[in-house]
């Protein structure tokens, strides 16, 4: 693309975007605006000024379930855990985690905030092998040492495919901890909610989503939908958009803003002044705030992801969702949003009467 075609920037759809392209990208001052996906902010200095994303990097995504976890869950029983005996018992925290450097950058960041400053022991960790091949052994595995080391919270820092197999092989091995969300790779959407083993995660899976309401996202009143009808054509209608517009819409808004923001000097430091400097908060998106000048921690700063806070949800397996299927994710305190010092304290509202 940088060579033969002298492109200046490329696009493409927020979940793809990996590590080595964007390394790769960067080295031939190619603009990548979806460049590895959960990849930390420290990943992205480093390539300064090339690579964007969409999605929240990985080092605020550490600090947001720390603050979430030490403001909401430690030091108290596991009270939504399957197992009756966990309900009884002080939280002990676990991590699945892919083994790759930029996410244990990040997990690092998370453990070393929970137990500094909020005092609480973030508990065992099992890497496992970023390899799809590899992901119904590496859970099987995990689920048993997890159950032998009395884990009843398990963080789920993974991929939603690794979720599918852990639930199904703490099941296996009669293991009831209750599950907690980061908001990561999907993990978070209806469609894999509904793969999950449901007798152990109905009722037992909570945490951060960093989505925006479903029917906000999607559908005829949807930004999106609004925007494709807006295209000038005869009849055009909702019903007709493509497969995988809508998600498509956010990924090319976020690059239209980059090259719009520039202004008439168009360079890779112009895309990030303009985020950085003229972009200000944009507080109504279905997709959540984003903002590009705070640094991961929340302090004042320039970063390279968009997407900057989160809410609270959890699983209902017999809820019906906006798409007319059964099981869906249920948001709490009306969906409101939390950037980073801003997660209130007390018990999560999930799972109400129970």
């Amino acid at each position: 693309m940088a060579k033969e075609i002298g492109a200046f920037a490329v696009g493409g759809r927020s979940g793809g975007g990996t590590g080595p392209f964007g390394e790769c990208a960067a080295e031939r001052e190619l603009v990548t605006f979806q460049a590895g996906a959960y990849f930390p902010e420290s990943w992205y200095r480093r390539h300064h000024p090339f690579l964007y994303h969409t999605l929240m990097e990985c080092e605020r995504i550490s600090y947001q379930t720390a603050e979430y976890v030490g403001k909401r869950l430690a030091h108290k029983n596991a009270r939504w855990a399957k197992d009756p005996l966990y309900q009884q018992q002080t939280r002990k925290f676990g991590t699945y985690v892919p083994d790759n450097d930029e996410y244990q950058h990040c997990v690092s960041i998370y453990r070393g905030e929970l137990q500094n400053k909020y005092g609480a022991d973030p508990g065992p960790k099992y890497d496992y092998i970023l390899d799809v091949s590899r992901f119904a052994d590496e859970a099987a595995k995990a689920a048993v040492q997890f159950k032998a080391q009395g884990v009843t919270s398990l963080i789920l820092a993974c991929d939603p495919i690794s979720v599918i197999f852990l639930t199904g092989a703490a099941e296996a091995q009669q293991w009831g901890p209750e599950w907690i969300l980061i908001g990561v790779a999907a993990q978070d959407t209806d469609n894999f909610g509904r793969l999950y083993a449901q007798s152990a995660v109905d009722g037992h899976m909570f945490g951060i989503s960093q989505l925006g309401d479903i029917t906000t996202l999607v559908g005829p009143t949807s930004e999106a939908g609004e925007s494709y009808r807006a295209i000038p054509r005869d009849k055009r209608t909702y019903d007709d958009m493509p497969d995988g517009a809508v998600g498509g819409y956010y990924d090319l808004l976020h690059l239209f803003n980059g090259l719009q923001l520039a202004g008439p000097t168009l360079n890779a430091q112009t895309v990030f002044e303009g985020y950085c400097g003229r972009y200000g908060e944009v507080k109504e998106l279905p997709a959540g705030l984003w903002r590009f000048n705070r640094n991961p921690d929340g302090s004042d700063g320039c970063d390279h992801t968009a997407v900057e806070d989160s809410r609270e949800v959890y699983w209902d397996g017999s809820a019906t969702a906006p798409d007319g299927d059964e099981g869906t994710f249920i948001v709490t305190m009306d969906g409101r949003r939390f950037t980073n010092g801003e997660w209130p304290k007390g018990d999560p509202q999930v799972y109400p009467g129970s």
